[in-house]
């Protein structure tokens, strides 16, 4: 157990010089972040490792982050840029989809194996770019928006096609109510809920809390909510960021933001964001790069082609200017923990085959952190 404390403490007070030597070094501080695991994890020192305790705390920091992400979202500029949202997500999904299941025939996997690659890498890991966009006060522009809302939505549309593999892999044998409830009605079930509980029952919690003087109270409940709403998220088929996302733009669009934004946010900067960013880099070993740097190499290159270009081209085909098209495809590349968990479920399934793991993990690993690189070289042309 004692392990686990040093582990903790090493992450923290590393966490906090590498982020500065990258701020010093021009780079965005989440990099520094982000090779923490690389240095602490199995690639190099090995003191942090992959585990229960690391995943744990990593999931909390991501649900925390994309909390706060809902929560300092501006709903207006959201809603407004709904249509180009939608084009962006469209492109950054089909497109990926179809480059990597092609990837999958030049690895050799079966069609099946190679289309489930294909939703690996279609899916975006809006949390990274958050945290920049965060860091460079951006959170409430009209880009922000757009990658916001297309990252949603590409999320959503990731898991129905993870439901309808599973709905294709199991015909001969699921029923036929069974496959709808996985594939759309829980989805249709949870935004209903999440309505209601917006209309009827956050009201009703905000009077309550008022009354009291505790001031940790409204933490101590929203915290209950917010893992309410991942938890919820996740038994309907959803990722758990998505229901923290929706929670906190409902406290955002409430007004009832204010009484906690500030005690959540250092609670999560504080240990979780730290940990989930550790985590990225701790999934990957040196040893898997060297032995695979062809496939890796060029899976990488295909994961930021795709999601950067295909981004770029819905974002113009929106009348966007150039440079914020580049912002926009930046944003979109981070493939991150939502590739990962897609990842994990696809081998607990048996939909794609052990060996090539540490190809796919790698790639999603690379992405991850070149992503923050590509925004930084991009934020200075934008207007945002």
């Amino acid at each position: 157990m004692e392990k686990i404390y040093l582990a903790i403490a090493l992450v923290l007070g590393v966490s906090q010089i590498f982020g500065v030597l990258a701020s010093r070094m021009g780079l965005p501080k989440i990099v520094g972040e982000l090779l923490v695991g690389v240095v602490l994890g199995p690639s190099l020192l090995n003191i942090v490792q992959p585990g229960e305790f690391l995943h744990i705390f990593s999931e909390i920091g991501v649900l925390l982050l994309m909390f706060i992400a809902g929560m300092e979202t501006d709903f207006k500029k959201l809603k407004a840029n709904l249509k180009p949202s939608i084009i962006v997500a469209l492109f950054g999904v089909i497109i990926p989809l179809v480059a990597f299941l092609l990837f999958g025939k030049y690895l050799h996997m079966e069609t099946m194996e190679s289309f489930f690659v294909g939703i690996i890498f279609s899916a975006t890991s809006v949390s990274i770019t958050v945290k920049i966009f965060m860091d460079s006060d951006i959170l409430q522009t009209k880009v922000a928006a757009i990658v916001l809302g297309a990252a949603v939505i590409d999320d959503i549309l990731a898991v129905l096609l993870i439901s309808a593999y599973k709905s294709v892999d199991q015909l001969a044998t699921a029923n036929i109510f069974f496959m709808l409830w996985d594939l759309l009605l829980s989805k249709i079930l949870f935004f209903i809920m999440l309505y209601l509980f917006y209309k009827f029952a956050l009201p009703w919690i905000k009077r309550y809390t008022e009354k009291w003087t505790w001031s940790f109270l409204p933490v101590t409940i929203t915290l209950i909510i917010c893992f309410f709403w991942g938890y919820f998220a996740e038994l309907m088929g959803l990722s758990a960021v998505l229901g923290s996302f929706f929670f906190g733009l409902m406290l955002a669009i409430s007004g009832t933001k204010q009484r906690v934004e500030k005690e959540i946010d250092l609670i999560a900067n504080s240990i979780f964001i730290p940990l989930f960013l550790t985590s990225i880099g701790a999934a990957i070993t040196l040893g898997d790069i060297w032995g695979n740097v062809g496939p890796i190499a060029l899976g990488t290159l295909l994961a930021i082609i795709t999601k950067l270009g295909s981004c770029y081209i819905a974002a113009r085909a929106s009348k966007l200017s150039r440079p914020d098209s580049f912002l926009i495809g930046s944003g979109m590349m981070s493939r991150g923990e939502m590739a990962l968990v897609t990842l994990n479920i696809g081998i607990s399934l048996h939909f794609i085959g052990e060996d090539y793991y540490s190809i796919f993990v790698a790639i999603i690993v690379m992405t991850t952190i070149l992503s923050p690189l590509f925004i930084k070289l991009a934020l200075p042309k934008s207007s945002h």
